[in-house]
């Protein structure tokens, strides 16, 4: 038997590790002899746990549909052919459009999964290419690391779970325990060491986060934001030394929103709000982690920015926790090399660009567009493009849409560099050998951007300094805040808003878990929470189906009855597509990403006729 090779899970940015090994039985697959996954207990920040999806990653792996062979897709009928064949046809096709329309016809989105040696081949390939056109390809995230950069806050980082052990007060932003089980155990034991330790939970629904905050914190739906410029009001007002150097223009921009409306734009309270900034404040060890959420709220780059300026406002240590397992260190990767939309297109604008035809190519490395956006804009991208080319170990519907399908490795085959939320890198050593030819993105990459010329660094766009919290921020904030109230006054009468909940055998969009046998047994279908008021006046008991319209989408879910849901307010899970389908793709010019809120749907009680 080989020596284990130390891992990633891929399903969350939290890194935690596990060792594989070939040659062990196990029976749980079904296929003694292929390979056993074993907790890894030495310096992971799962410290020898896993949670559910990381339990059953192994199935990534040994999955009956990983795709092993190269495919071509032409006049809608796809064949099988060699590598060779493969990469000569993505060649030709990438030099004709290139010498047609340029380099800039071409663009490339990097999934999160990529190591940060892929992620750096991907920039010499785009180089070669001669686009600027290189971006991450993960919706939520994107929002999430935009909003913290746009703020310039400086915060210090989360490093070590072993931090959030020690704190006698957080503040959580989301559904952070079904993001990420692994996170339950140390923020539970900051929650239970004491019984003076605060852990407040800032969520507009009864989450699995929710349920263990003293307080709790619900504020009203997509109103997060508004709930956290209170909280940072809160703190600037209280002064002292912890206060930032760019407090006082924040301050100032503040200052136009009294705490009376912050409340009421919220629906915290204000002195809920007090309380917890006066605990975070007054230490000796206190912590702000962020949940990154898809649908669960609007603007969730102002979401991001204001908890990153709370936590340095209040001397707080800071926490981001991703979907993607490497999205922060790829797009760290990519603004340095002057990627990332420095110079191009980022990846909602890349896709837009893709539908008008100002984009002829896309490559897409270990992602899953179509299912991943929300809208029809990724699925009219891919039919609409020249050529499009995507390297997946499943098939998922961007692969079902491409020309060309590279199957690619996963963790546990691939070496290579992941940078997870904590920020400090982890080696990936791969424990065998990928199936039938499927290759690394690397080797990939490398035989993509073979002979092409090493051409300069796009030149990146002018950035303003940002040494504290960027006044544009500020400034989208109070625009953000202005809007709110006008969406507010014009709701449709008989709407209800449409939460697109987590779930916690699900990671991100569902591309990769969704397809995992256990996933697939514990959450067959997606459901449609309803609370107990709005099912009876519906007229409709748990099972039955109710047909759910936006102005973008329809689809039909089954009911499941939520006592806890507020009213006005419905629940779905984002990894459906059909879920995602229903809410509108909103790109916010300023940050260039997509604003993923909530949207208002129609609900319609579907007769004995319309259910079958």
């Amino acid at each position: 038997m080989t020596s284990p090779g130390r891992s990633i899970c891929p399903f969350c940015s939290m890194g935690c590790t596990w060792r594989l090994a070939r040659g062990s039985s196990s029976p749980y697959l079904g296929e003694p002899g292929v390979a056993t996954l074993d907790y890894d207990a030495e310096g992971g920040p799962n410290r020898g746990s896993l949670c559910a999806k990381g339990n059953v990653a192994l199935e990534l792996m040994t999955h009956p549909r990983r795709l092993e062979e190269p495919l071509v897709r032409e006049a809608g009928r796809a064949r099988t052919v060699g590598w060779d064949e493969a990469l000569a046809y993505v060649a030709r096709g990438l030099e004709g459009l290139r010498a047609a329309h340029g380099g800039g016809a071409i663009g490339l989105l990097l999934g999160p999964h990529l190591t940060d040696e892929e992620a750096a081949a991907a920039v010499r390939l785009a180089r070669g290419i001669g686009t600027p056109h290189v971006d991450l390809c993960e919706p939520e995230d994107h929002a999430v690391l935009s909003g913290i950069e746009f703020a310039a806050a400086r915060p210090a980082r989360v490093e070590r779970v072993e931090q959030i052990d020690a704190m006698n007060a957080l503040l959580v932003v989301g559904d952070l325990l079904t993001l990420a089980p692994c996170m339950a155990k140390p923020v539970l034991n900051a929650r239970y060491r004491d019984r003076r330790h605060l852990l407040a939970v800032l969520s507009p629904t009864r989450t699995r986060t929710a349920w263990f905050g003293r307080p709790a914190l619900r504020c009203d739906p997509n109103a997060e934001a508004a709930a956290l410029a209170l909280m940072l009001a809160l703190a600037l007002d209280a002064g002292g030394s912890a206060v930032p150097a760019w407090g006082e223009d924040a301050r100032r921009a503040l200052s136009a929103w009294t705490v009376t409306e912050l409340e009421r734009r919220s629906g915290l309270a204000v002195e809920r709000a007090t309380a917890v900034v006066a605990a975070l404040r007054a230490g000796p060890s206190a912590g702000v982690l962020l949940a990154s959420e898809f649908g669960g709220t609007a603007r969730m780059d102002l979401v991001a920015g204001l908890a990153a300026l709370l936590a340095e406002a209040v001397g707080a240590r800071f926490l981001a926790l991703l979907e993607g397992a490497n999205s922060g260190g790829i797009r760290d990767l990519l603004l340095a090399e002057g990627f990332a939309g420095s110079a191009g297109h980022t990846t909602p604008e890349l896709l837009e660009a893709a539908v008008t035809g100002d984009v002829k190519a896309l490559l897409v490395f270990g992602a899953d567009p179509v299912a991943a956006f929300p809208g029809t804009i990724a699925s009219q991208a891919m039919r609409t493009a020249s050529l499009t080319v995507v390297t997946a170990h499943l098939p998922g519907v961007s692969a079902e849409a491409a020309h060309v399908v590279l199957p690619a490795a996963v963790f546990g085959e691939k070496a290579g560099t992941i940078r997870g939320a904590f920020g400090s890198p982890v080696l990936l050593a791969p424990a065998m050998a990928p199936p039938g030819r499927a290759r690394p993105d690397l080797t990939i990459l490398e035989a993509l951007g073979a002979g092409l010329p090493e051409r300069s660094a796009p030149a990146a766009a002018d950035r303003p300094a940002r040494t504290g919290a960027a006044r544009g921020f500020l400034a989208e904030l109070d625009l953000f805040l202005h809007a709110q109230g006008r969406e507010a006054a014009a709701r449709e009468p008989g709407t209800h808003l449409l939460l697109a909940e987590a779930s916690a055998t699900n990671a991100a969009e569902g591309s990769l878990t969704g397809q995992l046998s256990w996933a697939r047994y514990a959450y067959p279908e997606p459901l449609l929470g309803l609370s107990t008021a709005h099912a009876a006046a519906l007229g409709v008991r748990a099972g039955d189906r109710v047909r759910v319209r936006s102005n973008w989408g329809q689809t039909d879910l089954r009911v499941r009855v939520d006592a806890g849901l507020p009213e006005g307010v419905v629940t779905a899970p984002h990894r459906d597509p059909a879920v995602r389908a229903l809410l509108r793709w909103r790109r916010e010019p300023t940050v260039r990403s997509l604003d993923l809120r909530p949207d208002r749907v129609s609900l319609e009680r579907l007769a004995e006729d319309d259910r079958a």
